[in-house]
């Protein structure tokens, strides 16, 4: 990376966001998409930009993350030389020397988006609030807005070489669109995936708000919502030139998609008072993101006393409404293969819920 965009990358890595507090990281979004030729709104706390016209690639990615905002000088963002030579970003505490947890998750995003907007002269960009306590944000989003979208690519996964393509036991994209591009992952060394997380992009096709195949791709980041998370430079920049190559090689064609059943009926009556069963809860989470780690999942019914959701250990926890529906995540603990063995799907979520 050249000095100037590793200053652009330490600008916006030195901005602190949190679910309900992002407002500084959305007004640096919106001028910096500004003075890279988009037309910017900001509605509901969420940016919509728009450059050029025709069928485009929408990129997405949310403002919040997951770390309590610091004072201004006990945070900072730097970077350090591993032994492999790699530049890692990280943050800390300049008073102490504590580490900070760097906002990876989803300032890799936020700068893939930054990029896009500066390398295409027809681009979506949108720049979600609160996914992380529910992506609030995705199911706010007018499915109007992507009458021109040609494919919508998040970068709002660790590690170096997955492209997401599940969400909720259902199929995010087209067989048509990874067929397309198939070449292009594979050149850039990354795979398809079906072992997809919750989102903004998989929340938009569980409820019908996107028309067109999505993609998570993988950013860089490592050891996501603590405070250790770091940022590996060279695979942030090789998530950026993967999603640029995807976004040249889908535009003119609406790839549409919609997304087959998956456990979709099951988690909108979930939603609408069906009990959440520790039997769906081992299933969900070993078939998509094993082992087990933080999740977040809707509260059972918006009528539902708090006691009934803090059983799964979510009393302490975020909580936020939308539509009248409250919302909450909560810590689930972590099982290896070895203590999973022998124990029946029912058990051992029960054990996961209850905790170790």
């Amino acid at each position: 990376m050249n000095r100037t965009d590793r200053a652009r990358l330490l600008d916006l890595l030195s901005i602190q966001s949190a679910s309900r507090d992002a407002g500084a990281m959305v007004s640096h979004m919106a001028h910096e998409l500004a003075r890279a030729g988009c037309d910017v709104e900001i509605a509901d706390g969420q940016i919509y930009a728009m450059k050029g016209t025709g069928i485009v690639p929408f990129y997405i990615a949310h403002a919040d993350t997951v770390h309590a905002i610091q004072p201004d000088h006990k945070y900072q963002a730097d970077i350090f030389v591993d032994a492999s030579g790699e530049v890692v970003w990280y943050a800390y505490d300049p008073q102490t020397g504590e580490r900070r947890g760097v906002g990876g998750d989803d300032k890799c995003g936020l700068w893939v988006c930054l990029e896009a907007a500066r390398a295409r002269d027809d681009v979506g960009i949108i720049i979600t609030r609160d996914e992380e306590i529910g992506a609030i944000g995705a199911s706010l989003i007018p499915p109007e807005l992507l009458t021109d979208a040609a494919v919508l690519i998040e970068a709002d996964r660790r590690g170096n070489d997955e492209a997401i393509t599940n969400g909720f036991g259902g199929n995010i994209s087209s067989r048509a669109w990874r067929d397309h591009v198939a070449p292009i992952l594979a050149a850039h060394g990354y795979r398809w995936s079906d072992r997809g997380t919750f989102t903004d992009v998989t929340r938009m096709m569980e409820e019908r708000i996107s028309p067109v195949s999505v993609v998570n791709l993988s950013a860089g980041y490592y050891d996501a919502h603590t405070d250790h998370e770091t940022i590996r430079e060279s695979e942030l920049e090789a998530a950026t030139v993967l999603a640029l190559a995807l976004g040249r090689a889908s535009a003119g064609t609406r790839w549409e998609h919609t997304m087959d059943a998956g456990w979709t009926h099951e988690l909108f009556a979930f939603r609408n008072g069906k009990a959440y069963t520790p039997t769906t809860t081992y299933t969900q989470h070993a078939a998509n993101d094993a082992p087990l780690a933080w999740e977040r999942f809707d509260i059972m019914d918006p009528d539902a006393p708090m006691e009934e959701c803090a059983v799964t250990g979510c009393g302490d926890e975020a909580e936020a409404e939308r539509d009248g529906k409250a919302f909450c995540w909560w810590h689930i603990e972590q099982l290896d293969e070895a203590e999973l063995a022998g124990i029946s799907p029912e058990n051992a979520a029960t054990l996961i819920l209850n905790g170790l």
